[in-house]
């Protein structure tokens, strides 16, 4: 695995901006270019450290098309945003990159502690979801699977947000980013609600994935609403994913 350390200043009062387009600029280098991911650090004495992982150097540099590259190559939103990135940074003192090549890896979860802290900050169950709804903690719950699907029944309160049409300008008319997400879908047999939790993710929400989905809701002797009235019926499994609109 590779990853690399990009260090800088920041003009006074960019600090905004910079941390806006960057974010956009690591989530399409995510989505379309093979990164891993990205973090982005300011230290007490105020500069800025970025850190990118790659399955390899060779993804990142074959990524990498020039900012100069023809819109077929690098959206002109993330070529203004790369050139926005460099206007941010103070000219002096200027830092090289840091090339550096993985030797040993405890970010992903690869120990049994970390594996475990991970489900519970990243996965909620009907009972925690329920009683978080109840105290009112700021949790907004998302419906990741289609509109006929959301319906025929929902968790009461739920929104309807159709995962393949979760982007950054969709996302950013509808959430706040003060707020945290739960996303959820049929069940175990559905992963619409993984794949909208993985975008938002990416676009940078707090979010969470209801483990079970709306069956184990169900299950856990919760209501379900419809678009008429509430109710308690058993839902054919069928999120409706393939009915969605690209």
């Amino acid at each position: 695995m590779f990853a690399a350390i990009y260090q800088g200043y920041l003009k006074p009062g960019r600090e905004a901006e910079y941390q806006e387009a960057w974010h956009k600029v690591a989530v399409y280098f995510v989505e379309h270019r093979g990164a891993l991911g990205s973090t982005l650090h300011r230290t007490d004495n105020g500069m800025w450290v970025a850190y990118s992982r790659w399955p390899d150097k060779a993804t990142r540099d074959a990524s990498w098309p020039g900012e100069n590259a023809p819109a077929s190559e690098l959206p002109d939103t993330i070529h203004q945003a790369i050139i926005l990135i460099k206007d941010c940074l103070a000219p002096e003192p200027k830092f090289s990159e840091i090339c550096l090549e993985v030797m040993d890896d405890l970010l992903l979860g690869k120990t049994p502690v970390a594996h475990y802290q991970a489900k519970l900050q990243y996965e909620i169950d009907s009972w925690d979801l329920n009683q978080a709804l109840k105290k009112g903690e700021g949790v907004v719950v998302i419906d990741a699977r289609s509109k006929e699907a959301y319906q025929n029944e929902h968790i009461p309160g739920a929104i309807n947000f159709p995962h393949r049409t979760m982007n950054q300008d969709s996302t950013a008319e509808r959430l706040d980013r003060k707020l945290e997400y739960v996303t959820y879908c049929d069940g175990i047999g559905c992963n619409a609600s993984t794949k909208g939790a993985l975008k938002l993710a990416q676009l940078g929400y707090k979010v969470k994935e209801l483990i079970g989905g709306i069956d184990w809701w169900k299950r856990d002797g919760y209501s379900v609403e419809t678009d008429q009235q509430l109710c308690s019926v058993q839902y054919e499994n069928n999120c409706g994913c393939d009915d969605l609109e690209v």
